[in-house]
């Protein structure tokens, strides 16, 4: 027996059957395309953070660079003591064959206008010396009870903040410089000695006195023999004697730092 459907069924039927045309369509079409965007959300909020640090770094460029050329400058500063003007062949192209000679001709000046006369000249040549951090080391005394007595760390923390400089300066990287020492026998009178000692305290350059060794390091004279005695001939004035003396002088060197190049 054949029916016949409804007004009501097939209103229900197309109902059933746009809904599941649109249930379907949300899966097929509109879920991949939904997942998608949430997928793009995801990356774009990742790449958003990324660009964001990235912004950062950008804007801190003009005052990182201006702590870098700050940086530069006070270390130009202080490394212009170490380019040695007596190292001037050396520094031009990195050959020490002449230091020797130059070093003497830099040092005449001094020898001439302090009236020692030299003697002996040991020059041994350049070589690669470390430059040390110079601090105190203060001594703290402890014990076992002091350190049992400290149960909140007052001793301690007191103790640290004393050895604060130490901590930090032997923790810090030293560097090596060329060093050429030069030495020398010389005689002279104690006025002698001291202008000699002044001019190189007065030099510019990184030169630094050794040590001196001062034979009659009174300068009551005995360096000369009296003719009849064969005996050395003194003065009876302290200090305006001859002596024969040592001197060591070392002369420090080392390149200064680029100037950095840090674009546009």
């Amino acid at each position: 027996m054949k029916m016949e459907m409804t007004y009501r069924d097939k209103l229900v039927l197309i109902v059933v059957a746009i809904i599941v045309i649109l249930v379907g369509g949300f899966f097929a079409l509109i879920k991949p395309k939904y997942t998608k965007l949430k997928d793009s959300n995801a990356a774009f909020e990742t790449v958003l953070a990324e660009w964001k640090v990235i912004e950062a770094e950008i804007n801190a460029i003009p005052e990182l660079k201006s702590a870098i050329n700050k940086t530069y400058g006070d270390a130009k500063n202080i490394g212009e003591i170490f380019i040695n003007s007596a190292f001037k062949t050396a520094n031009q192209n990195y050959g020490g064959e002449k230091t020797a000679y130059e070093l003497d001709q830099y040092l005449q000046p001094a020898v001439d206008e302090s009236n020692i006369q030299i003697k002996t000249l040991d020059m041994a040549g350049t070589n690669v010396r470390r430059i040390e951090y110079f601090y105190h080391m203060p001594n703290v005394l402890t014990y076992s009870l002091l350190e049992a007595a400290d149960v909140n760390g007052d001793y301690a923390a007191e103790v640290a903040e004393v050895m604060k400089e130490n901590t930090v300066l032997s923790a810090r990287q030293t560097a090596d410089v060329l060093t050429f020492p030069v030495t020398m026998t010389a005689v002279g009178t104690k006025e002698n000695l001291m202008t000699f000692l002044d001019k190189i305290a007065d030099d510019k350059n990184a030169i630094l006195v050794e040590a001196v060794d001062i034979a009659d390091y009174k300068f009551y004279g005995g360096l000369e023999l009296d003719e009849d005695t064969q005996e050395p001939i003194t003065e009876d004035t302290e200090g305006i004697g001859t002596s024969e003396m040592e001197i060591t002088v070392s002369f420090f060197n080392a390149k200064n730092i680029d100037e950095p190049k840090l674009g546009a």
